[in-house]
């Protein structure tokens, strides 16, 4: 149920269902139409050929004698009847009456009436019998077929000879509309839902193809550009899209160049500050004015390290996830630190080898800096495989475990600022994971502590498991 609700509230779900229930109100509209007038030229028809068989009748009687037409009509001869007695007339056909009435007949007068089908029973002797043993089958063969029962008129003929009454019988004419045909109505529905499925999805995989687009550039601004195929409405967008990513790369090229100009200027007159500072005799204006323009240059140094945090064009590789941690741990321990590699999942992952390393690293130091101590361990699972990083510190308030991602975005309630940092560790690693198809976030542990973890794409899986 939740596929077909998530089916009719795509875009290709509602072009289906509008194209499907268009196109067969259409169809049924048009049918009924058809049947309507197939019907009538039937009747039309119908009507012609009793025409045509009062005025063979006639002309027949004005060959032989009354007397022998009615004696071939009583025998069943022809398609004329000698009515029974108690036959009575129900409805004047008016259709038929004009036919009668156009000339056909010369100084005959005719007049035609509806009468009920048994009075075009063919009479001979034990007919009747034989006719409703047989009846029943008949009649259920004809409804079968969308047929129904045989037409019956009584003609009143009048001449100069005298008048006389005729049964003029047709033969059954199809009753049961098509659309009564569940044949033709499954048919119809399946024709009628290919073609709406097919239409719709090709509607919709430009618009498909321009999402996955929109996706990849927001998930790096060096992805692919657009191709700009397709409709010219599609193309136009495309292309603008394509603008949009050379305008941001080229904004944000510039901006960084600029930071990192400033940044790595600025360093000069700082750096003589600090030489002329050496000459302030009053000691302790002096200590204060030397911690000023240490945090002032670590601003710079952090400056320019945001500018120079650019996407890398490193390429994607197969690593080896539990080697490249096991080395890191190991390169923690010996430098007296406590990092522990917990667990392993044997499993290699796509990503940019260095950039994989300093993600990591940002991630153990930040963890050691706050918490003192980290446990590592990787999970592996359909699609990706999880690096699981603890500590045992303060934790996050749960409405900033986003926030902190941010550069320069640090948390004096919850964990010192004498301990360093430059709010930048973690900022650098979300977003190193991004432009490896990762992704990292930040969780309080029940136990205390927080858990980073870093999803990253197996190799040969892809990121959509995320």
């Amino acid at each position: 149920m939740t596929r077909l609700q998530s089916f009719f509230g795509s875009l290709t779900g509602r072009i289906f269902f509008l194209l499907l229930v268009g196109t067969g109100a259409a169809a049924v509209l048009s049918l009924s139409i058809a049947d309507l007038r197939q019907r009538a030229d039937i009747a039309a028809f119908q009507n012609e050929r009793t025409a045509d068989r009062v005025q063979a009748y006639v002309n027949l009687r004005q060959r032989i004698g009354a007397s022998e037409a009615r004696a071939l009509a009583a025998r069943g001869a022809t398609s004329v009847r000698v009515p029974p007695p108690e036959a009575i007339a129900l409805t004047p056909d008016q259709a038929l009456n004009r036919l009668l009435a156009d000339g056909r007949l010369g100084a005959v007068e005719a007049r035609a009436s509806r009468v009920s089908p048994e009075a075009c029973q063919r009479p001979e002797p034990g007919w009747p019998d034989r006719d409703s043993r047989a009846k029943a089958a008949v009649v259920s063969r004809a409804a079968s077929l969308g047929l129904g029962p045989p037409s019956c008129w009584l003609v009143d003929l009048g001449s100069a000879q005298g008048r006389e009454r005729i049964a003029v019988w047709a033969p059954p004419q199809a009753v049961r509309p098509r659309l009564l045909d569940p044949g033709f109505v499954l048919a119809l529905a399946l024709a009628a839902a290919l073609l709406s499925l097919v239409v719709a999805r090709t509607a919709t995989r430009p618009v498909r193809h321009m999402a996955a687009g929109a996706l990849a550039l927001g998930e790096s601004l060096d992805a692919p550009p657009m191709p700009e195929t397709g409709p010219v409405e599609v193309r136009r967008a495309a292309h603008a899209m394509n603008s949009l990513q050379s305008r941001l790369k080229a904004s944000i090229a510039a901006k960084s160049q600029i930071l990192a100009a400033v940044t790595h200027d600025i360093q000069t007159p700082m750096t003589r500050m600090r030489l002329r500072l050496e000459k302030v005799e009053d000691t302790e204006l002096r200590q204060r004015l030397l911690d000023d323009l240490a945090a002032m240059q670590a601003l710079a140094r952090e400056g320019l390290e945001i500018a120079r945090d650019t996407p890398s064009t490193e390429p994607l590789a197969v690593v080896a996830l539990d080697s490249l941690i096991k080395a890191l741990a190991d390169d923690e321990r010996d430098a007296g630190h406590d990092v522990v590699f917990l667990q392993g999942c044997d499993c290699d992952v796509q990503a940019r080898p260095q950039e994989l390393r300093r993600c990591l690293a940002n991630l153990i130091d930040n963890a050691l800096r706050y918490a003192g101590n980290a446990r590592i361990g990787t999970v592996e699972h359909a699609h990706h495989v999880e690096v699981q990083i603890d500590d045992s510190g303060p934790g996050i308030p749960e409405d900033q475990l986003v926030a902190v991602m941010e550069p320069f975005v640090r948390l004096e309630t919850s964990r010192s600022r004498d301990t360093g940092g430059s709010g930048l560790g973690l900022a650098i690693a979300a977003r190193l994971a991004r432009d490896m198809n990762g992704e990292l976030t930040l969780v309080n542990r029940p136990e205390g502590g927080v858990r980073a973890s870093l999803r990253l794409p197996r190799s040969g899986g892809s990121p959509a498991g995320f």
